[in-house]
């Protein structure tokens, strides 16, 4: 689960795989960065529709902060 805008072409590919897609996903939302994020988004338009609520789980997590949880820094 680490890795850096480097990884994201080869994982945006994998979340086309049935067996390797949720690995991927899950990757994914852990790589800092925008590259990232619009790789999600992404496959989020255009991947299977019974996939698109893991995606978009993954876009939410991406944008939680401190302060959007209501939590002080």
């Amino acid at each position: 689960f680490v890795g850096g805008d480097d990884a994201v072409p080869t994982l945006a590919a994998l979340l086309k795989d049935a067996e390797l897609r949720e690995d991927a996903r899950l990757t994914l939302e852990r790589i800092p960065g925008r590259a990232s994020t619009r790789a999600l988004e992404a496959a989020a338009k255009s991947g299977p529709a019974k996939f698109r609520p893991h995606l978009e789980q993954s876009l939410r997590h991406r944008r939680m902060t401190m302060k959007a949880i209501g939590v002080k820094a």
